[in-house]
């Protein structure tokens, strides 16, 4: 459901770098290194004539790793038939890693599947959830207490529903060593050749300045070149190296801006000598030097 194959591929990269543990592209595996996970299809269940069925031929294809799906039918029956599975093969060296719940009242439905395996003596098969997730699902379900292990996330972090475009367009800031600004209405650009400072207080982000490139109002400069002359200059970093320096960036930010709940605001402000080239631009003060 992500907008083409190349944006489901940079959909995968970016999930992983944001702190993800794996993907089900099997493609973005291969390319990026990213640890390739996934479960069975419905398609899959429906083309046995038996649910148990299904659920023997796929144990027997992956001894080790399989999770199966159980809501295709009936949830609960699909539990217990999951199990049964499970115990027929257990002497062949079969073990159930998981389960996946993809509709249904999943915070319910999860509380007895849990039950169900752990009662037959499965405490360490994992519980999945899945079906159209989001972070305030997802944040729903652990505050229920929901014994859900894994969420696969798809749609809802692939796709854009709240914003299904983005308003991002080339604007020209320097050319021949001199400022450019666009003064239309409601679209007035920042002229000249900028750098972004992040300024940290007690450890944590506290706010950005936007600068000139060159000047040090403070903070530490986060724009950094990759390309010239439209190569790049530097091999791609492994994409552990981002997915650390991600981590560590979160980890930096205040709780208000973490938040799913408070529309907290994170303080952006203009260098002193972005404000004066700004107003040489416009034509309102001597030039700036």
């Amino acid at each position: 459901r992500v907008h083409g194959v190349d944006a489901a591929m940079k959909a995968a990269r970016a999930s992983y770098i944001a702190g993800a543990t794996a993907t089900s592209n099997l493609l973005a595996g291969k390319v990026y290194g990213i640890k390739v996970t996934g479960t069975m299809a419905h398609s899959y269940v429906m083309a046995f004539d038996d649910e148990i069925e299904a659920f023997r031929a796929f144990a027997s294809d992956f001894p080790a790793r399989a999770v199966l799906l159980i809501d295709t039918f009936d949830t609960v029956e699909g539990a217990r038939r999951a199990v049964r599975v499970a115990s027929e093969l257990a002497g062949e060296g079969f073990d159930l890693l998981g389960v996946r719940l993809d509709s249904g009242d999943v915070g319910a439905l999860s509380r007895t599947v849990r039950n169900i395996l752990d009662d037959a003596g499965f405490t360490e098969c994992k519980i999945v959830a899945s079906g159209d997730l989001d972070e305030y699902r997802i944040e729903e379900l652990l505050s229920l207490g929901a014994p859900v292990d894994l969420f696969g996330v798809g749609t809802q972090l692939g796709t854009s529903g709240d914003a299904p475009s983005l308003a991002g367009v080339y604007k020209l800031v320097a050319g021949d060593s001199k400022p450019r600004i666009k003064l239309s209405t409601g679209k007035v650009t920042l002229p000249g050749v900028k750098q972004v400072f992040r300024v940290k207080k007690e450890g944590m982000y506290h706010h950005d300045v936007i600068g000139l490139e060159g000047e040090e109002p403070g903070g530490e400069p986060l724009l950094k070149p990759v390309m010239r002359g439209g190569r790049r200059i530097a091999d791609p970093e492994p994409l552990d190296v981002p997915r650390a320096r991600c981590k560590q960036a979160i980890a930096c930010l205040p709780n208000d801006l973490r938040s799913l709940h408070h529309n907290a605001e994170y303080k952006v402000v203009r260098s002193e000598q972005l404000e004066a080239l700004i107003a040489e631009a416009q034509g309102q003060v001597t030039p700036h030097t």
